[in-house]
């Protein structure tokens, strides 16, 4: 494989064998997993909807992950804990 570094290629004939890296690991830190508030503590939205994607599988085993996501959306549109809830 032949990466392009500017208009050079990196590792091509020109004598120079630099090995480049899409980002530094040392400086950046990206989060993995679910996001959270900044306090730590889940928001609204994310307790709501790990307890109904837990409910929908057990009530609906057949469904796929999409039309069990269309569900939770629809119902946290009319849940009480969302604060932007359609009335």
């Amino acid at each position: 494989m032949v990466r392009i570094v500017g208009n050079k290629k990196a590792g091509s004939a020109s004598g120079t064998n630099k090995k480049t890296t899409s980002s530094s690991s040392s400086t950046k830190s990206k989060s993995k997993g679910k996001a959270k508030s900044s306090t730590g503590t889940k928001t609204a939205y994310q307790e709501f909807m790990s307890q109904t994607m837990a409910e929908l599988k057990d009530q609906h085993p057949s469904w796929s992950g999409e039309k069990r996501r269309a569900e939770m959306s629809r119902l946290w549109k009319m849940d009480p804990s969302n604060p932007k809830r359609e009335t």
